[in-house]
């Protein structure tokens, strides 16, 4: 399987293309990471250098990886943390090109907008990009619940009643992932026939990419047999492993080198 990654980038740390594309990777994907923002570091350090990547260089970084693999080449586009209302209309331009060459090609949409601590953390133009140009054309859609309540204008969500709503807006695989409670995390989906519910014991830690952890490990595990209930539960169990030895060992970051239950990832 063939995936191409439309999302943030680090040099140092792990989230969006650098924790998504050695996840998918290890599930047996060749992935073609492609950048909307390139970062020294995630945000939990005091500085932060670098920026988002111009739209016309993120259209032309696009377009070549298209020319050399083919839309027949392409399984699944992802997509993630959008740096500007521009490139998400870039991506949302270059999803529909793909689509209507290859109509088999899956596309899953992590429309990164906030969360429910901060609310909604990217300027206004870049939501309504995300809700106007990319969450229709996606396949799989995959918020948390603040962004899933964003998404319905639903202003007391039940988190069961939202996925099957993104279900609807999507007409695919609809989830709601990292919804807390006092002693789990719960992920749910709903699709066009079945409801899926996976549970994780809730740790007290908290890593920078996870959310893009959860959206690589779905598709990856998805894509091995279109089975919504399966890649469900599989891709909670891998995040939260991720998460119990980082923590486990003291780690400030998700270091792969230093996991030992990520190589019996499969």
């Amino acid at each position: 399987m063939s995936i191409i990654s439309i999302q943030s980038q680090v040099a140092y740390g792990c989230a969006g293309n650098t924790i998504a594309v050695p996840i998918l990777q290890r599930l047996g994907a060749t992935v073609w990471p492609v950048p909307t923002t390139l970062l020294s570091n995630t945000p939990i350090y005091p500085t932060v250098e670098g920026g988002p990547v111009k739209p016309q260089r993120l259209a032309a970084l696009l377009n070549g990886v298209l020319e050399r693999s083919g839309a027949e080449g392409i399984d699944a586009v992802l997509t993630g943390y959008m740096a500007s209302a521009e490139n998400a209309r870039v991506t949302a331009a270059f999803i529909e090109n793909v689509k209507a060459a290859n109509p088999k090609v899956i596309y899953q949409c992590d429309p990164v907008m906030g969360d429910a601590t901060k609310g909604l953390y990217v300027p206004d133009e870049v939501a309504q990009a995300i809700c106007e140009d990319l969450v229709p054309r996606a396949d799989i859609l995959v918020p948390n619940l603040f962004e899933a309540s964003f998404l319905t204008h639903s202003e007391v969500p039940e988190p069961d009643a939202l996925a099957r709503r993104l279900s609807g807006v999507t007409q695919g695989i609809g989830i709601v992932k990292n919804i807390p409670s006092a002693h789990t995390i719960t992920n749910l989906a709903s699709g066009d026939q079945a409801d899926w519910t996976a549970e994780c014991p809730k740790l007290d830690a908290h890593f920078t990419g996870t959310g893009d952890a959860f959206s690589a490990a779905f598709l990856g595990f998805f894509l091995q047999d279109l089975d919504g209930g399966r890649a469900l539960h599989a891709a909670t169990d891998l995040v939260f492993r991720l998460i119990e030895e980082a923590d486990t060992l003291g780690l400030t970051e998700i270091d792969f080198a230093r996991l030992r239950k990520w190589e019996a990832v499969t």
